[in-house]
């Protein structure tokens, strides 16, 4: 399956990012915060013929930690999400990208600050949907990026920029393992296209 994809605006044009032509706005059907912006799969999409509920989140948040170690923030905000699923169990597979946040430019450059790289999380949680037994628990495989934004925001508390992209588990081990593929490509797309255009956004 050959993905395409389009620069979408997220946050009213403040940060664009490039992500397949074939997700809603969750925007466009039900209420979503305002530090949020949620795509799903169209209904009358198959992700590569199968059927899953793929959702991808881009989220600002206050700074997770006092530290600079990126490997700990991404780490807090996965096992954060784990809490917030109640997943029975939540595993990291791997991380990359740089160990520590940039040094950015003073407040009054804002204006020319480039995007930071983001440091990068795959893994896999437990989860048991519509209060289903802990028997009937879904694999769900976990995309997820981090840009942290040291001072920036928040009182000049900071501001973490989380990227996450949920996968459910497939019907068939063949299908997820096609899904999973596909899927890990529209993440290192997104993440590497992700570009803060207006950095007023965290002001």
């Amino acid at each position: 399956m050959i993905i395409n994809y389009q620069n979408y605006d997220l946050f009213g044009g403040t940060i664009k990012i490039n992500l397949p032509n074939f997700l809603l706005d969750v925007s466009q059907i039900r209420q979503v915060p305002d530090s949020q912006e949620v795509f799903i799969l169209k209904s009358t999409h198959q992700f590569n013929h199968i059927n899953t509920e793929l959702s991808i989140i881009i989220e600002v948040l206050q700074k997770i930690s006092n530290s600079n170690d990126l490997m700990t923030s991404i780490r807090l905000h996965f096992d954060s999400l784990a809490h917030d699923n109640s997943a029975q169990s939540s595993t990291v597979l791997n991380t990359s990208g740089p160990a520590v946040s940039e040094i950015l430019p003073e407040p009054s450059q804002t204006a020319i600050r480039p995007t930071p790289q983001p440091i990068l999380l795959e893994g896999i949680q437990t989860v048991s949907k519509f209060n289903r037994p802990a028997s009937e628990a879904d694999e769900v495989h976990i995309w997820m990026a981090l840009w942290t934004l040291d001072g920036v925001g928040n009182g000049g508390l900071g501001t973490d920029l989380v990227l996450t992209i949920n996968l459910p588990q497939a019907d068939s081990n063949s299908s997820q393992t096609v899904a999973i593929q596909q899927t890990t490509e529209i993440f290192q797309q997104a993440a590497t296209s992700l570009k803060i255009i207006d950095w007023n956004l965290f002001a």
